[in-house]
Formats: structure tokens, C-alpha cells, sequence
């Protein structure tokens, strides 16, 4: 069975979806003979509003969360407790076991093995961002916190004294 029939047959409609936008990527998942991608679960993806990312940023995003071609492929009893592996974009995660629960840095992995013909799809909870992305983000929070008070105080000046 070919990835992508792997991938549409399993189901994930939001992960094809995306794939289909960064042709480059899916032709490298598609020839790679061991790859582990950490799949964010359609709520993860519709969460994170991944349709409103440039192909530019979907792409650092995936390569964020796969490990291709490194001898090494994902199945959760080779994932072993506090160990750090290296993605594709050069970055790592932290497995980390809760019980019988794993997880990948914050996100938890809500199901489990999902079989490619070259490798496995790890489901998590949420969308795994960059620590470089996780900053930025916070800044720009702040950010627009800052500017919606200024402005909430800015028009509500007939109070000043």
C-alpha cells in the first residue's frame, strides 16, 4: 500500500489535506524507507488553525514533526522514557511515559501505531511548534494584549481627568 493510499485510508482527511499543499514533503515521505510522523489528531489541526499557514510554514511545521531515514522508526516500544530524538528539521522532542500514557514534549499521544507502508504515524493532541515559534507566539500575544488595552483606555478617554 502507497503512503499517501496509507494516509487516506486511515482516515486522515485533515493530514492528507495539508500533505497535498507541500508536494515536496509528501514526495519525501513517500520515498523514505523509515519515517515516524507525529500527526497532530484533526481536532489538534483544526485547533491550531494549520489551513491559515503559508506552504512555507506548513512545511518547517512537518519537518518539525518527522523523523525520516535515520535507521529509526517510531513504533511506541522503541519511543523509550526520557529520550531525546531529532526531527527532520534538525530540532528534537522529549518522549516522556505518564503511566501507560506517552508523551511527546506537552503532547500526548492519543493514538497509537497507525501502520505506513515505510513507517508509522504517532496521533498527538496538539500541534508540536518550535521552541523559536512558541516565543514569537507569546510575544505577539503579549503584543495584541497590550495594544487591546491602550485601546480600550485610549476610548474610553472621556474619563480622563
Amino acid at each position: 500500500m502507497g503512503f499517501k493510499r496509507s494516509i487516506f485510508e486511515s482516515g486522515f482527511c485533515a493530514l492528507q489535506a495539508a500533505l497535498n499543499r507541500i508536494p515536496d514533503i509528501l514526495t519525501l515521505l513517500q520515498n523514505s524507507k523509515e519515517v515516524t510522523l507525529l500527526a497532530p489528531s484533526p481536532e489538534a489541526f483544526e485547533a491550531a488553525g494549520i489551513n491559515k499557514l503559508s506552504d512555507t510554514e506548513l512545511r518547517s511545521l512537518f519537518e518539525y514533526h518527522t523523523i525520516i531515514n535515520s535507521g529509526f522508526i517510531g513504533y511506541t516500544p522503541a519511543l523509550k522514557n526520557a529520550t531525546t530524538y531529532k526531527t527532520k528539521s534538525g530540532l528534537s522532542f522529549l518522549v516522556t511515559y505518564k503511566g501507560n500514557t506517552i508523551y511527546i514534549n506537552d503532547a500526548k499521544i492519543v493514538a497509537r501505531n497507525q501502520i505506513l507502508r515505510n513507517g508509522v504515524i504517532q496521533v498527538i493532541d496538539k500541534v508540536r511548534a518550535p521552541p523559536e515559534c512558541i516565543l514569537l507566539y507569546s510575544l505577539l500575544t503579549a503584543g495584541a494584549e497590550v495594544v487591546s488595552r491602550a485601546t480600550s483606555a485610549w476610548s474610553d478617554h472621556a474619563s480622563w481627568p
